[in-house]
């Protein structure tokens, strides 16, 4: 597969079994991969010609990690696989669980020294309660959407409150208060601290505009391109055909990363060039200049406590975070992006780059509208207002709580239609990064035998009988499990490699939904057909998932004769721009249908001609060419 993005033809090479095991940009060798006969990664040779090898059990949990020759990390487990210990270079962390297997302790050894202590308690709803660390305990306490409510730190509190919407509309932080204002779309619109009264503004798409701090510009694909603070700092960010930011540009020092799946493996800039070696999470570093591996110790959250030097026997940085990733505590005399739950921190903006969006720990919620539109009410809300709990590294939401109650509801199809969405926004979250669990698999099972039914009787609604259906409003008979399927069919259509929870396979998101469509409906059945109702008044677009393999679109437009509004030739040309990317990525292989000629319209020739020369079909006619 090839695509080109940023002036740059990326190519990717795969095995006869669909695995990835040649990235390249411009004939260039990014990454080259191996794999032993159960599919697990063995071997990575990044672009500086040096190997990380992994070593696996018989279980293909991961047991050592090497680079260039030199071991990084040995795991040990216990015999229900949970992690017992790591060891990485001179760092030494132990792992202890209750019969549930919630985390209740981790113990971080620097040689003799105890860097880290912790213990923890849970409430009934694997809420943590206490964490009792070295200097001090952490208390928290949860309303009855178990948002997070109270934090008591050692040396602070913090107290939130939000509104039916889940925006947090007041927090006291040592009792000093802040104030936050909404309107209808759940958009912050102004935040008042210390007296001080900041307003937020936003484009058409929910995207940020401008905050207290900066402004911020985004490309046709909603994506942050350039954000300028007020005190003079400018960050430029560059995205690569996968959709991650493989350049920025800080104060005009350029930054390029390469990634392995979403993690970055690889950081560059003018005077240094720093490798990153990972399993479950962020093992080690090897940087040119410092010419030797700095080794990295981790929280329960996955967030980056100590960066050691093993050799020298000497903690570089130490960090500590609030519930929601402000860094309260930050000693460092190396650089090092990687801070809480493990992701990248921007300090010029003071954000953390989450992939698909930008999260702000200041306010505790994205800059961007979800993309997955999950419970259809918050698209901006971050862990659903619980960071003790959630991690959320790929920038959409989660809701792993209430999915095995989401999932009964959908088996005797009772669930409601945000129901749906929810289990359905769980669903992708978890397919985005892991395979199934053999406790999913547990759950998944529970709603297997689901019999397939025909086509749609009815555009609009299913006419089926009762006891398959479930009857809304208007009276009309919908079947929860049918929405669902169609969603999760159309999940496989993301071919991307992404790392499995807990044993750090490699796998792919098409062998996880084959094996989630047959858990869930016995079936690998395709062809199912939805429409997106977030188009622009006159025209929807509809899609069949899974035409030969990948995701087939097409759009079906109540064209009039009279010009278009600038508004939708606007948003038109934004989509042929994506559908015209998305097939360069093998991603898609948009066909357009119009209800009219467009040809018709003088303002559709320039859209038609972008159609045309990316070789992307249209038609036209009363008859929709798919149904």
């Amino acid at each position: 597969k090839s695509a080109i993005a940023q002036g740059m033809r990326y190519h990717y090479v795969y095995d006869t079994l669909g695995r990835l095991i040649e990235k390249k940009a411009s004939g260039r060798t990014l990454l080259s991969f191996q794999y032993d006969l159960n599919g697990n990664l063995t071997h990575q040779m990044d672009v500086t010609g040096k190997v990380t090898e992994y070593r696996y059990d018989l279980t293909d949990s991961i047991r050592e990690v090497w680079d260039n020759d030199k071991k990084i990390a040995e795991y040990t487990y216990n015999s229900d696989n949970t992690i017992n210990s790591i060891s990485c270079g001179s760092l030494y962390t132990e792992y202890t669980y209750d019969a549930d297997r919630n985390l209740t302790g981790l113990k971080t050894k620097f040689g003799t020294e105890v860097i880290v202590e912790n213990k923890y308690t849970y409430d009934g709803n694997g809420n943590q309660l206490e964490k009792l660390q070295k200097h001090g305990t952490i208390k928290y306490s949860y309303d009855r959407m178990n948002r997070l409510q109270k934090v008591r730190y050692p040396n602070a509190t913090e107290e939130l409150f939000y509104d039916k919407a889940g925006n947090r509309t007041k927090r006291l932080y040592n009792g000093a208060e802040e104030l936050y204002q909404y309107d209808k779309r759940n958009r912050l619109t102004t935040y008042t601290k210390g007296g001080v009264t900041s307003q937020f503004t936003y484009d058409k798409a929910g995207n940020l505009l401008k905050d207290n701090k900066a402004k911020y510009t985004y490309d046709a694909f909603n994506r942050n391109t350039k954000v300028e603070t007020f005190n003079g700092n400018i960050q430029i960010n560059r995205y690569d055909a996968e959709d991650l930011r493989h350049e920025m540009e800080e104060n005009g020092k350029l930054v390029t990363f390469i990634f392995r799946g979403d993690e970055i493996v690889t950081e560059e800039t003018q005077e240094d060039k720093i490798r990153y070696i990972r399993a479950n999470s962020l093992l080690a570093s090897d940087a040119e200049s410092a010419r030797t591996y700095y080794h990295y110790a981790s929280d329960e959250m996955g967030s980056i406590t100590h960066v050691v030097d093993g050799e020298a026997d000497k903690i570089l940085n130490q960090y500590e975070y609030d519930a929601w990733g402000n860094p309260t505590t930050c000693n460092e005399k190396v650089p090092n992006r990687f801070k809480f739950n493990g992701q990248q921190y921007d300090p010029i903006t003071q954000q953390y780059y989450l992939r698909a969006r930008y999260y702000n720990p200041v306010i505790g919620r994205f800059t961007q509208e979800d993309t997955y539109r999950g419970d259809g009410l918050n698209l901006y809300a971050y862990c659903a207002g619980n960071p003790v709990y959630y991690v959320d590294p790929s920038g959409h939401i989660i809701c792993e709580k209430i999915a095995n109650i989401l999932i009964d509801k959908v088996k005797n199809n009772k669930a409601t239609r945000n129901e749906q969405k929810k289990l359905v926004a769980y669903l992708t979250k978890k397919s985005k990064k892991y395979t199934l669990e053999d406790d999913e698999e547990e759950i998944l099972e529970r709603i297997s035998g689901y019999t397939y039914l025909n086509r749609y009787e009815n555009q609009t609604f299913f006419k089926c009988p009762p006891k398959d259906c479930y009857q809304d409003s208007a009276g009309n008979w919908r079947n929860s499990k049918r929405y669902v399927k169609h969603r999760i069919v159309g999940l496989r259509s993301c071919l991307n490699q992404h790392r499995k929870k807990k044993k750090n396979q490699w796998t792919y998101r098409k062998e996880y939904h084959d094996k989630m469509m047959e858990a869930i409906f016995g079936t690998k059945q395709r062809g199912n057909i939805y429409t997106d109702k977030n188009m622009p008044k006159g025209y929807r677009r509809d899609y069949d998932l899974f035409y030969h393999g990948y995701d087939l679109e097409f759009k079906s437009s109540n064209f009039s004769k009279a010009p278009r509004t600038e508004d939708e030739l606007s948003h038109m040309t934004q989509q042929a721009e994506k559908d015209i990317h998305y097939k360069q990525i093998g991603k898609a292989n948009p066909y357009w249908h119009f209800l009219h000629n467009p040809e018709e319209d003088p303002k559709m020739i320039p859209i038609l001609k972008m159609l045309d020369d990316a070789e992307i079909e249209w038609s036209y006619g009363e008859k929709n060419p798919f149904i």
